[in-house]
């Protein structure tokens, strides 16, 4: 249901919301009437209607993220870790309502964890962002749901090809609503025992499944609000390797791989109006992390014999995260907070030596293991202050700066990270914008432990350097295009003497290209390309490489529309993707070594060429999909058949390739086939 539907003290309450709570969505008061204009630099604002028919995505309006726009590179298939500007996808901050989260996706991005009807709308920062996001070094994202009704009750069930869900919201008391959702894949239940995965000879003995809840209790306040929230996530995955060759390749493999990864967020959110100048958002809560691993079987001369190799990890991450926003015009606006976070992570299994970005070979059989039995505490508090100034009519200055103070068993990490943006509004439809700023990442915690890891680990450090322009061809069509330079400095790595040390460097450079019409009567479309060269040096000294990320060109098509005449009742869309392939390790020759089992075998080392020397071929998906909007008595239904994968029945993608034992023979990975889906969703 659309805000301007709601009672008008609810209308009252959101108006306060958008002020108090998501002043980075602040409409720019000098454009009330030039909404593509109103975004901060490598920002892209879209709604609910505008994602949720993007063909392919089953009506997830998170999935759509990766063909959002040619600045979120995904890679292939399953692998839908969003590499932001030459970054990792662990460095990306994510947050849901303003809180923290463990991750956004299932299964590596086969759904998002949020159900599509709480989605209000998100906020894609390509960098840049500002102090309030905290510490990161690619891009941030911020997912907002919805109010809860206060009208009247709500119900909504969705049956789908991989999942079902369930939502309620209404109102509570006179003065209180709330909403909770749940949702389950249910693929595990109807599926055999064991199976085969794709063309590969890996069997899985539990198929993969997940399921997600979010809760929402909601008290409006005379001049403001009170929230408690829940989200929750859950995954699984078990395989079985037991093909002898994958088996002569590395023998510590074989056996059970899988592993579960799971959080908890708990969160109470206070947003106030003080007075007419004076707003503050205060949030408090609890984000608990879990994530456990187990692959093949120790060896004979480990401690276990057998038994699988297996990392547990358990954080407790408590926050509190206030913010006061003065407004004293139209031509001015300060805000200023800080971030308070207190860690602690038991960490414990038998583990080998990391493996890391850019490392062609990671055979555990010849790794070395070490038994994890750590607890590791930590602190942060970070304050930040950030002021807007309209310097004139057509010139706006944002100047950030944030103070980063994080201990990590005993180790006090330091730094302050100053951000500046301008805009200049060149004319009533042309507005010229720059930012620089300086951003930092923590280590992750299981880098720190003292066997296989490193207690001493400082920040990683980047540079965003970035100008653009937002121009308005018309009422309906828009322009975004940015050139960007990212150097990157301390990033970690493994080294030679050390398993991990700040020890690499980076530097990513590129443009953007984003051509929108916005989202009337049912239509909306865009089309991306992006080029971007990003590379790395591993070790000082090294030669540098491409970074395993890299897809020099990509280009995105998204498109949909009603259907005319008598079929007006129905949407349809597409949607294209096509980049260059994603850069690979290539096996040049190889060595027979005997396996350290006491059987007398021998198996197969490879000797790998030139670092991503090589590339996959080009990628080409598409997408097709039909949307239905229909009555049955007192229940609103959408029906939704999908075409994923188009491209399959014609050209497979390949998305890396498979050596047999001895590494004498090659053959081609796929993404995945040709896939019809149905989905009915009902809102009564």
């Amino acid at each position: 249901m659309s805000i301007s539907c709601l009672p008008v003290y609810a209308q009252e309450v959101t108006e306060i919301e958008n002020i108090l709570i998501e002043s980075q969505n602040r409409e720019d008061k000098r454009h009330q009437n030039v909404t593509p204009l109103e975004t901060h630099a490598s920002q892209i604002i879209l709604t609910k209607n505008e994602l949720e028919g993007v063909a392919g995505t089953q009506g997830d309006p998170l999935k759509a993220l990766g063909v959002v726009n040619a600045y979120f590179s995904s890679g292939a298939g399953l692998n839908n870790g969003f590499c932001v500007r030459g970054s990792n996808s662990n460095e990306n901050t994510i947050w849901i309502d303003g809180l923290p989260v463990g991750y956004m996706f299932h299964l590596g991005g086969l759904y998002s964890i949020v159900n599509p009807d709480l989605i209000s709308e998100f906020d894609t920062y390509l960098g840049g962002f500002g102090v309030e996001y905290g510490d990161k070094l690619g891009g941030a994202i911020n997912v907002q749901t919805k109010n809860p009704r206060s009208d009247l009750t709500e119900h909504s069930a969705q049956i789908g090809f991989f999942d079902s869900s369930y939502r309620v919201e209404g109102p509570i008391s006179e003065n209180s609503s709330g909403y909770f959702a749940v949702r389950r894949s249910y693929l595990d239940l109807f599926m055999p025992a064991t199976g085969s995965l794709g063309n590969s000879d890996i069997n899985y003995t539990q198929f993969p499944q997940f399921w997600d809840l979010q809760a929402k209790w909601q008290y409006r306040l005379t001049n403001g609000l009170v929230d408690f929230n829940i989200i929750t996530s859950n995954d699984k995955l078990t395989l079985n390797v037991d093909n002898r060759g994958d088996i002569l390749q590395d023998p510590a493999i074989a056996g059970y791989l899988g592993g579960e990864d799971a959080f908890q967020t708990y969160g109470i959110r206070w947003h106030q109006n003080l007075n007419s100048d004076w707003g503050q958002r205060i949030r408090l809560g609890l984000l608990n992390t879990s994530s456990e691993r187990f692959i093949g079987s120790q060896l004979d001369g480990e401690p276990n014999p057998g038994s699988p190799y297996t990392k547990n990890i358990q954080g407790e991450n408590w926050f509190l995260l206030p913010q006061w926003e003065y407004s004293g015009g139209i031509d001015s606006n300060l805000k200023a907070g800080f971030d308070a976070y207190s860690y602690n992570y038991d960490i414990n299994g038998y583990w080998y030596q990391p493996c890391q970005e850019g490392q062609p070979d990671c055979n555990l059989t010849r790794l070395e293991k070490g038994t994890l039995d750590e607890v590791i505490t930590g602190s942060e508090l970070s304050p930040y202050i950030e002021y807007q100034q309209d310097i004139s009519d057509k010139f706006a200055l944002t100047f950030g700066l944030r103070n980063s103070n994080i201990t990590l068993k005993n180790n006090n990490l330091n730094a302050v990270s100053p951000r500046v943006s301008v805009e200049y509004e060149w004319s009533e439809d042309l507005i010229l914008t720059a930012h620089w700023g300086k951003f930092v990442q923590k280590p992750e915690m299981s880098q720190l432990v003292d066997n296989l890891g490193n207690p001493t680990l400082g920040l990683s450090e980047a540079e965003h350097r970035i100008i653009g322009a937002k121009y308005k061809l018309s009422n309906l069509w828009s322009m975004q295009i940015e050139a960007y330079h990212k150097p990157m400095i301390n990033l970690i790595t493994t080294s030679t003497t050390e398993y991990y040390a700040n020890s690499a460097k980076g530097e990513a450079k590129g443009f953007d290209l984003f051509l929108k019409r916005e989202y009337k009567d049912g239509s909306f479309g865009w089309i991306s390309y992006g080029f971007s060269d990003p590379r790395r040096t591993d070790l000082p000294g090294s030669e540098e490489r491409l970074f395993d990320g890299d897809q020099p060109h990509t280009l995105s098509a998204v498109w949909s529309q009603p259907m005319p005449g008598s079929w007006d009742n129905w949407r349809w869309g597409m949607k294209m993707n096509a980049s260059t392939g994603q850069p690979y390790t290539k096996v040049i020759s190889r060595t027979s070594v005997q396996i350290p089992d006491g059987s007398g075998d021998n198996y197969w080392v490879p000797t790998y060429g030139e670092i991503n020397g090589d590339r996959l071929p080009f990628y080409f998906r598409a997408d097709l999909s039909m949307e239905r909007d229909w009555k049955y008595r007192d229940i609103d239904l959408t029906t939704r058949f999908e075409l994923i994968n188009v491209n399959a029945l014609f050209r497979q993608n390949v998305v890396g390739y498979l050596y047999n034992s001895d590494y004498s023979e090659v053959e081609e990975i796929y993404d995945l086939p040709f896939l019809p889906s149905f989905s009915i969703r009902g809102t009564f």
